[in-house]
């Protein structure tokens, strides 16, 4: 179905140049479509146009996370008996966010993993300690 030239609504002059003006306003002075001259005295105007720019984040997600410092995991193996292993690892994990809070997210992810290290190993060795010493105590371990 094409348009009859003959029935077309009738042109009203500036019509064309009026669709094909940029909707932004021209300098950051001018008003804003919109906005009142009162506003704009007020200074509650639009300074500048809004425009598209580049994301400030990667598009996958937020801002680089902190790595893990492993605190509460070093703080819990201080419970076990091999405390100079523990305080290492609580040593390591402050270093870790310290590291963290300020940047240097390498340094951070490399200290958390020698306390997360630590902190497991500590936690081995102190279950080990305990169950044996459970095991002696109630007699079912028994020296030849």
């Amino acid at each position: 179905m094409a348009l009859d030239p003959e029935k077309a609504p009738p042109e009203v002059p500036g019509e064309r140049e009026k669709l094909l003006e940029p909707l932004a306003p021209k300098s950051p002075l001018e008003e804003a479509p919109g906005v009142s001259g009162e506003a704009e005295k007020n200074g509650d105007a639009l300074k500048e146009p809004l425009s598209l720019g580049v994301a400030p984040f990667p598009p996958h997600g937020g801002p680089p996370s902190r790595p893990k410092d492993y605190l509460c995991l070093a703080i819990f193996a201080c419970f076990c008996p091999i405390w100079p292993i523990n305080a290492v690892a609580l040593v390591f994990s402050i270093m870790s966010r310290n590291s963290g809070q300020q940047g240097d997210l390498d340094g951070a992810r490399r200290l958390g993993r020698v306390a997360r290290f630590l902190s497991l190993l500590s936690i081995l060795l102190g279950s080990v300690i305990i169950l044996t010493c459970s095991l002696n105590f109630a007699g079912l371990l028994k020296a030849n």
